[in-house]
């Protein structure tokens, strides 16, 4: 489980460069454009779709590691518990999760399939849009495997 997260989290920090790396490209191009005052045009014209795209893999990418550290728990009510119902609680959250994640990784699925089959592209770069739903459909069902192994193994959270 752990190599999976790994794998997942390395996707995430890529995608989280890209995201970074074209934010700053993009303010930087524009500052050169308004101090030449239009006569250095470098103007990243997919920037903005570069930006989106790159910001859904970061998120997709992250669910694994998101589901596998676990939830925000509110320790006001949390720390009064006692630790085999937190325990049972953090199991039934992993498996609601688990059980979410498949059912998305399914409509995904559909629709990445609806999709190639339409021949749909992004606006301006005019990729496949199917590529993207096909990553969230691997993205969702790898959450989908730490969620289940979580909620039914033996393991706790945050272990190595």
């Amino acid at each position: 489980m752990h190599r999976l997260v790994s794998l997942f989290d390395a996707v995430a920090g890529l995608a989280l460069a890209l995201l970074l790396a074209v934010t700053a490209a993009g303010i930087l191009t524009r500052l050169l454009f308004d101090l030449t005052a239009g006569g250095l045009d470098l103007l990243l014209s997919d920037a903005v779709e570069m930006a989106t795209y790159a910001l859904l893999i970061t998120v997709f990418a992250a669910m694994p590691r998101a589901l596998r550290d676990g939830p925000v728990t509110i320790e006001v009510f949390s720390r009064h518990w006692p630790l085999w119902l937190t325990a049972i609680l953090d199991r039934l959250w992993s498996l609601l999760f688990g059980i979410l994640a498949v059912l998305l990784a399914w409509r995904y699925a559909g629709e990445s399939l609806t999709l190639l089959a339409r021949g749909d592209t992004t606006q301006d770069m005019q990729l496949p849009l199917w590529g993207f739903y096909a990553f969230a459909v691997v993205a969702f069902a790898a959450a989908a495997l730490v969620g289940l192994s979580l909620g039914f193994g033996r393991s706790g959270r945050g272990e190595r």
